[in-house]
C-alpha cells in the first residue's frame, strides 16, 4: 500500500495507536479497581439500582453515538478537502444540533422517563426516594457527556490523540475520586456518588471546551446556524438515529427486561458483565480510533484498494488484540471475576460475562465495516434494515423470559443477533461499495478462524492439568497468553506482515 498516493499516514496511525493504548491500559486497570470499590461501597443492591437508573437515562441520549459519528464524518470529509471555512461551518452546525438535542433529553427524561421510573421499574418502595434523587443527578451527568461530543469529534478528526488520551485519563481519575470519597461517607453513599460523578463530568466538559477554544480556530465561534450543513448533517443524522435507537433499545432494553422479570440483582449481574465487556472493547476501540479518520478519508481516493485493504487489516488486527485478553477470560471466567470482585458473585454472572465477551469479539471484527458504511454516505436502507435486526433482540428476549427460561438466554440471544449483524454489514458493503468479500474472507476471516481455533483448543486441552490453586491458575493464564501470541504471529500474520514486525522490533532494539 502506497501511503503517499492513498493519503494513509502509517506513522501517525502507529503513534496514535500507541498513545491510545497507554491511555486504555491505565483506564482499564483503574476502571476495574473503581468498579470493585464502588460495589464494595454501595453493596450489590444499590449498585444494581444505580445501573438500571443510569441505563434508563442513557436511553434518552441514544442519539449521541450517531451524532458523534455524523460530526466526525463531515469533519473528516472537509479536512480531506482542506477547506477550513467549511470545517468551521460543520462544527457550528454540530454545536447547534447538540444543544437542541440536549434540551430534548431533559424534556423526555423529566416526563416519560420519570413516569417509567415511578410506575414500571421494579424498585423496592423503601428505595424510591433514593432512586428519584439519583435519577435527577443522572440527567445532568448525561447532558454533560453529550455536550463533550462535538469537541471530542474535533480532536479525533484532527488525529490529536495525545490530548484526547490525557483528558480521558483525567476523566478516569475523577471517576475514581468520586468512588474513593465514598470511604469517608457513612450514609447516602449512592446519592453522594451520583453527585460527585456528575461534577466530574462537568469538569471534563470544561477541559474540552477550553482546550478546543485555544487550539482550534474553528471552535472560536458563536452559535451560527449554517443552513446548508445543518440540513445535510440533520439528514445523515436522522437516518443514523435508526441504528442508535436500535442499539440503545437493545442495550438498555435488555437491562430493563431483566429488571422487570428478575429484579435489581440481575441488573447488577448485567452491569458487571457489561463492565467486563466495556473494558475488553477498549482493546479494539483504541486501535480503531487511530484508523477511523484514515478509513473515512481514504474512501474518497480514486484507488479503492487502499480503502479495502485498510478495512481487512483493521478487522483482523482488532480480533487479535481482543483475543489476547478474551481467551484467558473465557477459560477462567469465575476465577478472574472472584479475583476482581471477591467470592460473593451474583448468580449467573459467569455465563453472562462469557456471552458478553463473545459479543465484544464479534463487534471487534465488525466495527470497521460500520465505519466503511458511514464513509459511503449511503446509510438509509442500511439503518432501517439493521435497526429491525437489532431491535429483534429485545423481542426474542422477552419471549424467552415469558416462557420461563433461565435469564442467561437474554445474553445468548444478544450474541446471536450480533453475529447476524456482522453478516448483514458484509452483504450491504458488497452491494453498495463492491466490497471484495472473497478477499476479506481469505485475508481476514480465515486467519481469524485459524488463530482462534488453534489457541482455543490449546487452552481447553491444557486446562485439565490446572489445579484449583490461584498461583497455578495465574501461571496457566500467562502460559496460554504466550501460546496465543505465538500462534497469532505464526498463523495470523502474512509473510510480509511478519517481516515488517521483525524489522520494527530490530529498530526498537537498536534504538
Amino acid at each position: 500500500m502506497n501511503a503517499s498516493s492513498n493519503n494513509i499516514d502509517k506513522k501517525r496511525m502507529t503513534k496514535n495507536t500507541v498513545v491510545l493504548y497507554i491511555r486504555m491500559l491505565f483506564a482499564l486497570l483503574l476502571g476495574f479497581y473503581t468498579v470493585r470499590l464502588l460495589i464494595a461501597s454501595l453493596g450489590i443492591e444499590d449498585y444494581g439500582l444505580y445501573n438500571v437508573i443510569f441505563g434508563l437515562v442513557t436511553a434518552f441520549s441514544f442519539f449521541s453515538g450517531a451524532m458523534q459519528s455524523t460530526v466526525q464524518r463531515f469533519l473528516c470529509c472537509e479536512l480531506g478537502k482542506d477547506n477550513e471555512e467549511n470545517i468551521r461551518r460543520v462544527f457550528s452546525a454540530s454545536l447547534v444540533l447538540f444543544i437542541v438535542l440536549s434540551a430534548l433529553v431533559v424534556l423526555f427524561a423529566e416526563t416519560i422517563g420519570l413516569w417509567f421510573l415511578k410506575n414500571k421499574l421494579n424498585i423496592p418502595c423503601c428505595k424510591m426516594n433514593l432512586a428519584l434523587n439519583v435519577y435527577q443527578f443522572s440527567i445532568f451527568m448525561i447532558i454533560f457527556k453529550v455536550l463533550q461530543i462535538p469537541y471530542i469529534a474535533v480532536i479525533t478528526s484532527y488525529e490529536n490523540m495525545q490530548t484526547y488520551a490525557k483528558i480521558s485519563i483525567l476523566d478516569v481519575c475523577l471517576h475514581f475520586a468520586s468512588v474513593a470519597v465514598l470511604l469517608l461517607i457513612s450514609e447516602n453513599r449512592l446519592i453522594f456518588f451520583a453527585g460527585f460523578y456528575t461534577l466530574s463530568n462537568f469538569i471534563i466538559l470544561l477541559f474540552y471546551v477550553l482546550y478546543c477554544w485555544k487550539k482550534y480556530s474553528i471552535c472560536r465561534i458563536g452559535l451560527h446556524c449554517d443552513k446548508k450543513y445543518l440540513k445535510e448533517m440533520s439528514s445523515f443524522f436522522s437516518w443514523s438515529l435508526f441504528g442508535a435507537l436500535a442499539n440503545i433499545s437493545r442495550q438498555q432494553g435488555l437491562n430493563l427486561l431483566l429488571n422487570v422479570f428478575c429484579g435489581v440483582i440481575l441488573n447488577a449481574t448485567w452491569g458487571i458483565a457489561t463492565q467486563v465487556g466495556g473494558a475488553i472493547t477498549q482493546f479494539y476501540i483504541s486501535f480503531q480510533q487511530a484508523f477511523n479518520p484514515q478509513i473515512l478519508k481514504s474512501f474518497h481516493d480514486p484507488d479503492r484498494k487502499a480503502f479495502f485493504d485498510l478495512l481487512q487489516s483493521c478487522s483482523k488486527y482488532s480480533f487479535f488484540l481482543v483475543w489476547l485478553v478474551a481467551l484467558p477470560l473465557l477459560l477462567q471466567t469465575e476465577f478472574l471475576l472472584k479475583l476482581w470482585l471477591g467470592n460473593n458473585l451474583p448468580d449467573s454472572v459467569v455465563i453472562f460475562t462469557q456471552f458478553m465477551v463473545i459479543c465484544v469479539i464479534i463487534d471487534a471484527i465488525s466495527a470497521p465495516l460500520w465505519v466503511a458504511v458511514q464513509a459511503t454516505g449511503n446509510i438509509l436502507r442500511y439503518q432501517i434494515e439493521l435497526s429491525i435486526l437489532l431491535c429483534s433482540t429485545c423481542l426474542f428476549s422477552l419471549i424467552c423470559l415469558q416462557m420461563g427460561v433461565p435469564a442467561y438466554f437474554v445474553a445468548l440471544v444478544n450474541t446471536v443477533i450480533n453475529f447476524l449483524a456482522w453478516l448483514y454489514r458484509l452483504i450491504y458493503l458488497c452491494r453498495v461499495a463492491n466490497f471484495p468479500v472473497i478477499s476479506y474472507f481469505f485475508n481476514a476471516i480465515i486467519p481469524i478462524t485459524i488463530v482462534g481455533g488453534i489457541s482455543a483448543v490449546c487452552g481447553i486441552l491444557t486446562q485439565v492439568f490446572v489445579s484449583g490453586k490461584w498461583n497455578t491458575i495465574i501461571l496457566y493464564l500467562v502460559l496460554i497468553s504466550l501460546i496465543n501470541l505465538i500462534i497469532t504471529v505464526l498463523f495470523g500474520l502474512s509473510a510480509s506482515e511478519r517481516l515488517q514486525l521483525s524489522m520494527y522490533i530490530k529498530r526498537k532494539l537498536k534504538a
